[in-house]
């Protein structure tokens, strides 16, 4: 299973980066002096590549992501595993004592004769 950690850290930095420009953008032309209006036009460059920047990132971690979840054994998609197998059969052997008093007596011997627990 690959580490995808970095690659989420550098698409949500990337896309940070987008957000700190847009919202420097938006600052600088509304404030409504004519060197503000300038200065929000001469960061446009700067913010269309950290928009390209962040799809690529974000596009890379999302093949990374779907590239992971791909198996050469696609039978292991559709059979659980031995330990969640054996987990749930514990699940099946414990029983509250209000669910255990809700079964009929031939489901309660039924239960105590295979190997039920009550549970706390």
């Amino acid at each position: 299973m690959t580490d995808l950690k970095p690659y989420f850290d550098r698409a949500k930095t990337d896309s940070d980066d987008v957000i700190r420009l847009t919202n420097e953008v938006n600052i600088l032309f509304n404030n409504g002096a004519d060197e503000g209006i300038q200065a929000a036009i001469d960061l446009q460059p700067a913010l269309d590549a950290a928009v390209t920047k962040a799809e690529g990132s974000n596009k890379l971690y999302i093949a990374m992501r779907n590239a992971d979840g791909a198996t050469s054994n696609a039978a292991s998609l559709f059979v659980s595993s031995d330990a969640s197998h054996e987990e749930a059969q514990e699940d099946e052997k414990k029983l509250t004592l209000a669910a255990f008093n809700a079964l009929v007596p031939k489901e309660r011997m039924k239960f105590l004769e295979a190997g039920g627990r009550l549970e706390d």
